[in-house]
């Protein structure tokens, strides 16, 4: 069980090394036409992953507040 409050987000994407980047734009392409979503987004935050002892550590790159 995790004791960390829960924070409702979405993570679009995960990127590791050696991903052919032209393949994975291809295939965001082909499913972004079917996907649609309304909800309140207050703030978009960039997070970078790294794996640490079987553990997933998150390191906020960047954050832009949104005006509603």
């Amino acid at each position: 069980p995790d004791n960390r409050a829960f924070t409702p987000h979405l993570t679009l994407g995960r990127v590791t090394g050696g991903v052919d980047l032209q393949r994975l734009q291809e295939s965001i392409d082909q499913v972004a036409s079917q996907v649609s979503c309304r909800c309140e987004v207050e703030e978009i935050v960039m997070l970078s992953s790294l794996k640490d002892e079987g553990k997933v550590i998150y390191d906020a790159i960047d954050r832009v507040e949104l005006d509603l």
